[in-house]
């Protein structure tokens, strides 16, 4: 009769087959459109929008809870600074991807009531800057997804070997698990690099290098323990 944790395990890995599989298509159907529309983009002329007029923007606040207020000489000399790699933000400037500026006046009107208002000119915009940047992005995606497709592959390949094993600490889990692991390596760098979370896929991949290295101290545990009885 088989072990109970055994056909759990078992069951467990034809989950993780079906999942992995499901994964390795989807990654590769996304990695095709992306790589597509790389190169619909970059295939467009460098002019074939351009960009006129202006567009303006007009907030009131109330500045009753805030250090500014009652103090009139504050809130149009109030220094800010934000950078958050996509918009930056002075005190008299809102910077959009590099490619759009945004002039900011921040004034008084009454009491503790201020206004801003901010206006930029749409021609400074550069549909060939829009396209290398929208390039450059999708081929990013493309190449994510490449590297998501390989390891989903490799976690087929351990999927297969778990849902059959007749124990987890066998040198073909192994190979397998390693093997999945170094995939999961580039996926780890070029995904955390892209959304900011290098750090913690960094983390991530390391807790699963010191699984496998568990799991081989039980394959060697398995052996000593055969080879006694």
């Amino acid at each position: 009769m088989a072990n109970t944790n055994i056909t759990r395990i078992n069951k467990m890995g034809k989950a993780c087959r079906i999942i992995s599989r499901i994964a390795m298509v989807l990654s590769i159907i996304g990695a095709v459109v992306a790589i597509i529309g790389g190169c619909i983009m970059a295939a467009m002329p460098d002019d074939l929008v351009k960009f006129s007029g202006d567009v303006d923007a007009h907030m009131e606040i109330d500045v009753s809870d805030t250090f500014l207020a009652d103090n009139e000489a504050n809130f149009g000399d109030a220094s800010i600074s934000v950078d958050d790699g996509a918009v930056q933000i002075t005190k008299d400037k809102i910077v959009i991807d590099d490619l759009l500026t945004l002039d900011i006046t921040a004034k008084e009107i009454s009491g503790n009531t201020g206004v801003i208002t901010a206006g930029a000119d749409l021609s400074q915009l550069s549909f060939r800057d829009m396209k290398r940047e929208w390039t450059l992005n999708t081929f990013g995606a493309a190449l994510i997804c490449i590297c998501a497709a390989v390891a989903a592959g490799f976690g087929v390949a351990l999927s297969k070997v778990i849902e059959k094993c007749e124990t987890p600490f066998s040198e073909d889990v192994i190979k397998k698990l390693k093997n999945f692991g170094w995939s999961l390596i580039p996926l780890a760098v070029f995904g955390g690099v892209a959304d900011g979370s290098l750090l913690m896929m960094a983390v991530l991949v390391l807790a699963f290098i010191i699984l496998i290295n568990v799991f081989s101290y039980g394959v060697q545990l398995q052996q000593e323990s055969d080879e006694t009885l």
